[in-house]
């Protein structure tokens, strides 16, 4: 079902949209284009991705906004 193929990690005050990650920097486009449908398609503004397995936290933080 398509309802269930879209599942957001995080909602905080149903506005910002988190997506939390594991994974390698190499599919970090990826992951900003899935996060970027999750705001389309759920009309939120500002999302952001956080990758815990990169060295540095900083280098793992990305933020997103729809519209711009």
């Amino acid at each position: 079902m398509i309802q269930d193929a879209f599942r957001v990690d995080l909602l905080i005050e149903d506005k910002v949209v988190i997506a939390l990650k594991s994974t390698t920097e190499s599919g970090q486009h990826i992951f900003e284009a899935q996060l970027l449908n999750y705001l389309r398609l759920g009309k939120y503004k500002l999302g952001m991705i956080i990758n815990f397995n990169l060295p540095y936290f900083k280098n793992g933080v990305r933020r997103i906004v729809n519209g711009l």
